[in-house]
């Protein structure tokens, strides 16, 4: 009789020959290493051409947890209903409050999917960089209120992703740390650890599996692909989520990252195509020149490297958009300048020994004070989502219609002599002498 086991892994009893096979081939991957060394022509002796994510164990045969979805669609095609072969021990966590939620931490609209997306179950969250992964992150924890670990892959970003709980998530309490040196254990509600520490103290994870209900791997695709499955991969937690910017990993083995933390989709929350329709345009963030804040739908140009109100004669740069589906610039979580930059822009990086690993980490700017309160772009009135290229919604004139390109008076849209910005796609509300604008959907690119 077919019995199927969830845990931290899956545990396949009973299974028939055919669908053995059909496992075991949907978890049969091509080695990348093999791939890359035939392709130049390098010795290939003791490279396996394949990786099989599965073992078999006293006759049962193991997957990850990764496979759960997958293996549902195999069992359907095996006239197999999941529901009554499956029995599921995965832990879910002991109920906690949070606390409110700090209300300065506004959840945006591109951000709001992503959070739905992963309170539905386990997955993969992928998000742009400045997006705001870790208020996501925290929001998530927020709404589905039971025991967390937050696993990341330097005390840097323990520390950093500490400080981001403690302002969002006001009742949080103690957190607990391993890593660094550390082993407490705080009030048992937020638990932030390295996949380093956690690595060489199995029996860390023993304990936390009896009461922690979601796992949270931040920056997932930097964990190497052994740390994975020997330590993300022993979780029982009921949701087993990863958050990342990069779902593939320079070595090839980005299968690890979905089928070692159980993956239940791509959640692509922040992508104007796969999530959310009214999201519209990439975006980045601005300084406004005279530090004030510039309402939205008003053209903007640049002065130096910051932005006003567009004028005629002006290139105009873009629109302080409300319809952003990615941001970038956000610099949502620390101080921008809070890691030395080289001459082109890239942040410097130095090697470091944490425990028995060595890591690569930024070299912080000495001017950084890590005892000032941030503020993130994102709540600060001089700081501008202009949205770039894509659809957006523009103030105009009377004189503008359909089909027209613009120029600008004092961040208003109005008609072009020639040339001009973008185009008018449709007329939102047509124009209010009192209110001395009305609203056009443009389709919009920077003008050069």
């Amino acid at each position: 009789m077919l019995q199927i086991f969830i845990s931290w892994n899956i545990r396949i009893k009973g299974a028939t020959t055919p669908l053995k096979a059909a496992i075991t081939k949907a978890l049969t991957y091509e080695n990348p290493a093999y791939a890359a060394a035939k392709k130049r022509r390098r010795r290939v002796w003791g490279v396996d051409p394949k990786i099989e994510l599965y073992l078999y164990d006293r006759g049962d045969l193991i997957c990850p947890r990764g496979f759960e979805k997958e293996l549902n669609d195999i069992l359907i095609n095996h006239n197999q209903d999941p529901e009554k072969v499956i029995v599921r021990n995965t832990q879910k966590g002991r109920e906690v409050d949070f606390g409110p939620w700090n209300d300065s931490f506004k959840v945006r609209d591109y951000q709001a999917p992503f959070v739905e997306s992963l309170l539905k179950g386990s997955g993969v969250g992928i998000a742009p960089a400045g997006s705001g992964k870790t208020i996501m992150g925290m929001r998530t924890i927020f709404e589905y209120g039971r025991s967390t670990l937050w696993l990341t892959h330097t005390k840097d970003l323990m520390y950093q992703t500490a400080k981001k709980a403690e302002l969002t998530l006001r009742g949080v309490g103690r957190i607990g740390f391993f890593g660094d040196g550390k082993h407490e254990w705080g009030d048992g509600k937020l638990i932030i650890a390295t996949v380093q520490t956690l690595g060489a103290n199995p029996h860390l994870v023993a304990a936390l599996n009896d009461f922690i209900g979601m796992v949270i791997i931040d920056e997932a695709h930097h964990f190497p692909a052994v740390q994975f499955i020997e330590t993300v991969g022993k979780f029982k937690a009921d949701k087993l989520i990863g958050v990342t910017a990069t779902p593939e990993r320079k070595d090839g083995l980005h299968f690890y990252l979905y089928q070692g933390n159980a993956k239940d989709g791509t959640v692509r929350a922040t992508s104007a195509i796969e999530s959310v329709s009214n999201l519209k345009d990439l975006a980045e963030y601005f300084e406004s020149a005279d530090g004030n804040k510039i309402e939205a739908s008003h053209l903007v140009a640049l002065e130096g490297d910051k932005i006003r109100k567009a004028e005629k004669g002006d290139k105009i740069l873009g629109v302080v958009s409300k319809t952003a589906g990615i941001v970038l610039g956000g610099a949502a979580f620390y101080w921008n300048d809070r890691f030395l930059r080289d001459e082109f822009g890239g942040i410097i990086y130095r090697e470091v020994i944490d425990g028995d690993e060595v890591i690569t980490i930024p070299v912080e700017n000495p001017n950084y004070d890590p005892e000032a309160e941030y503020t993130p772009r994102e709540e600060r009135d001089e700081w501008h989502v202009i949205g770039l290229i894509g659809q957006v919604f523009v103030r105009v004139d009377e004189t503008v219609t359909i089909g027209d390109s613009v120029a600008a008076v004092n961040g208003v849209a109005t008609k072009a002599d020639s040339g001009g910005y973008g185009i008018v796609m449709k007329m939102k509300s047509p124009y209010d002498p009192e209110k001395g604008y009305g609203i056009a959907k443009m389709f919009v690119s920077p003008q050069h």
